[in-house]
């Protein structure tokens, strides 16, 4: 499955337990939308991710994905230590340049 670089690389840092890889595919003023709110900037994103991970141990692999332009959707499957687990979650990503500007997660 291709995955755009910037998104390859947030799905490797899931894998890679890596926060450094993570914010370094956002730009600067983006944002990720989930559950718990609205993330802005690298720094909030990685702490927001770093925060998920250790409350919810969880695990993302991606299933399948769609461009259309600067839209890229990944379908993914998310286990971990949460109620519902394992989940089929849309992950929504919206490409400017060589980052990612916006992810919402949603079911």
């Amino acid at each position: 499955m291709y995955l755009p670089t910037p998104v390859q690389a947030f799905f490797q840092a899931e894998k890679l337990d890596s926060p450094e890889l993570l914010a370094s595919a956002f730009s600067d003023r983006s944002r990720v939308y989930d559950e718990s709110g609205i993330h802005v900037g690298p720094e909030a994103i990685r702490d927001w991710w770093l925060s998920t991970k250790a409350s919810r141990h969880c695990e993302v692999r991606p299933m399948s994905v769609d461009r259309q332009g600067d839209r890229v959707t990944v379908h993914t499957r998310v286990s971990g230590k949460f109620s519902g687990s394992s989940a089929t979650r849309r992950f929504s990503f919206r490409l400017s340049g060589n980052r990612i500007a916006e992810l919402e997660i949603d079911a």
